[in-house]
């Protein structure tokens, strides 16, 4: 109640009280006091009576503009009534607004709380995916094989190189290298068994000839003895070489060139087996350069495979560490502004308990302004009536006074003309 009485003082006009005459000559008057005539000083005013209709006829004035007040007073809150309205229509669009807002940013938010939980599932992977290379790392360096392969024993090496060669065989241009290298050293050896067999016969022939041609004698001895059958060759080659010695000089002429045409087909078959031995050790040598060549390469591939991957993880994890603060620092950016969005949405809806507020209040005037019958004093109302009538009844007198004198001062006006 106080609060309507504090609203209704704004909107009831106040009336000053009219000053009361105590005097009885006072009360006798019929026209304002100052038109009245003095002795001595020159009449300015007239002294008019003044009729109940006069009386009317200011009150009805004095309601008019009462009513024209209480008009105007009336659009005006309506036009503030229609303003809050508006404000009200403009602050549910704001609020729509900001639901939108918080609604998105809520979306964006789980999403980006999606996006971390998976980014921390595959860091987690990775650091599983890290200790398990570590520990296979750990396991590869304890095994005794693999120390041996870094350390490189003889044996080791030539297991290493024999399945290399076999890959290179394979990959490459020629077929079965395996058997075909077995079959070279099976011949090499042969030929190294063949070369020993010659040198024992070059030795039993030299020598008997030798003494014969120093003492102009024939040695006995049977040379088909010292003879071996090669490998390769048939048990009765020599057999041909087992003959008497020839007693005439014939004889012995074409046994000499009989032995000097074997030692020369010796000789060249000696030549041939060196050169097969020398290609073959520059094959040999070729072969495990190659070898060693791809060996130095697979340690520094390996070497550089491991050294990638150490460096791989080593920049990843503080790129990914990197990453989380910074979507970290964006998390707290956004938190702040939906903080901020909320606490701006509280003041909206304080201002929205205001308007309510208000727009209550607004229909307490108007329905207060509709009947003031009902929240107005009687009593006050009828003191105010009289009074508005006084004033009135006061005014039309002055009204009417000054319109008899304007009627007199233009009948006097012909008159001094004439």
């Amino acid at each position: 109640m106080k609060m309507t009485q504090g609203l209704l003082d704004g909107t009831v006009p106040h009336y000053t009280q009219l000053q009361q005459h105590s005097t009885e000559e006072e009360n006798t008057l019929t026209v304002p006091r100052h038109m009245l005539v003095r002795p001595g000083e020159p009449q300015h005013g007239i002294n008019i009576a003044v009729t109940p209709e006069d009386h009317k006829e200011k009150k009805r004035k004095i309601d008019a503009k009462y009513r024209l007040g209480c008009k105007t007073r009336k659009e005006e809150l309506r036009i503030r009534l229609q303003n809050l309205r508006q404000e009200k229509e403009q602050l549910k669009r704001e609020k729509e607004s900001c639901s939108k807002e918080d609604n998105s940013m809520a979306q964006k938010l789980q999403s980006t709380e999606l996006e971390i939980g998976h980014l921390k599932r595959e860091i987690g992977d990775s650091k599983k995916v890290i200790s398990r290379q570590t520990h296979m790392l750990e396991t590869l360096s304890q095994d005794p094989l693999v120390q041996q392969l870094m350390l490189g024993p003889n044996r080791l090496e030539m297991v290493l190189l024999e399945n290399e060669c076999n890959k290179l065989c394979q990959n490459g241009k020629w077929d079965n290298w395996a058997s075909e290298r077995v079959e070279l050293l099976n011949e090499i050896e042969q030929l190294r068994l063949r070369n020993m067999m010659l040198k024992m016969q070059n030795q039993a022939l030299t020598s008997p000839l030798n003494e014969a041609a120093d003492g102009n004698g024939i040695n006995s001895f049977p040379i088909g003895q010292c003879l071996s059958p090669l490998p390769g060759e048939s048990p009765t080659a020599h057999t041909k070489l087992k003959r008497k010695a020839p007693e005439t000089p014939e004889g012995r002429e074409k046994k000499r060139e009989a032995d000097r045409a074997y030692r020369r087909r010796c000789k060249e078959e000696k030549m041939k087996t060196e050169q097969n031995l020398s290609v073959l050790t520059e094959e040999n040598k070729r072969l495990k350069r190659e070898n060693d060549y791809f060996k130095r390469e697979l340690e520094v591939k390996q070497q550089k495979m491991v050294q990638s991957r150490k460096d791989e993880m080593i920049t990843l994890l503080p790129n990914e560490l990197d990453q989380l603060k910074a979507q970290r620092q964006s998390q707290n950016l956004v938190v702040e502004v939906l903080l901020q969005q909320v606490a701006s949405i509280e003041n909206i809806k304080d201002l929205q308990c205001e308007n309510k507020r208000l727009k209550l209040e607004m229909d307490l005037l108007i329905k207060k302004n509709n009947s003031n019958g009902d929240y107005l004093n009687l009593i006050q109302l009828q003191a105010r009536n009289i009074k508005l009538e006084q004033e009135k009844n006061d005014l039309r007198l002055i009204i009417d006074a000054l319109c008899a004198k304007i009627n007199k001062d233009n009948d006097l006006e012909p008159k001094q003309a004439f």
